[in-house]
């Protein structure tokens, strides 16, 4: 029924699912909101995922935001924040 998929223009997932809003990484072994206080101005309001592979070469933490789009979010500025780690 390709309830991961995304939703696109051309469909989606069924409508009884809430849809991702992007794929990236294995899954998040955790997830924190960053308020904006101690790093640069280019990262508040983000939000921090631990994608942990059981490998310090794999793992690594993405950074990502939110921008309202209609009566959803379309995530934006998605990239790695640190690699070479174990997060968990």
């Amino acid at each position: 029924e390709g309830i991961w998929h995304t939703r696109t223009a051309d469909g989606g997932p069924p409508a009884y699912v809430v849809p991702p809003l992007a794929h990236f990484g294995n899954g998040p072994a955790g997830i924190a909101a960053y308020p904006g206080v101690g790093l640069s101005d280019r990262y508040a309001g983000h939000f921090f995922a631990a994608d942990f592979t059981a490998s310090a070469g794999g793992s690594k933490i993405w950074s990502l935001a939110l921008k309202p789009k209609g009566a959803s979010f379309e995530v934006t500025d998605l990239h790695e924040f640190v690699r070479q780690l174990v997060p968990t």
